[in-house]
């Protein structure tokens, strides 16, 4: 059990207080890994637009190749992993 300050005197806290604090704790880990997937979806969705859908573009008007465009979306996603 983890201890608590209660009005300056430590104690150890109850299982109910424990348990609230526990749900709260996996609540923030859950939050900031969401947040963390969703700040990649952004940035690649961002270079996607910037980088790689220009060459997917010029691919299909004969100006670059397939390869290209593949090596380009693998990139970004080298710079931009998911999260573990």
């Amino acid at each position: 059990m983890s201890k608590i300050n209660d009005n300056g005197v430590e104690r150890d806290m109850t299982d109910a207080e424990q348990a609230e604090y526990d749900a709260y704790v996996t609540e923030m880990a859950l939050l900031q890994a969401a947040q963390a997937i969703s700040d990649v979806e952004t940035a690649r969705r961002a270079a996607y637009v910037a980088e790689s859908d220009p060459l997917f573009f010029k691919w299909q008007r004969g100006e670059a190749t397939e390869q290209q465009w593949r090596d380009k979306v693998a990139e970004i996603q080298t710079r931009y992993p998911d999260p573990a």
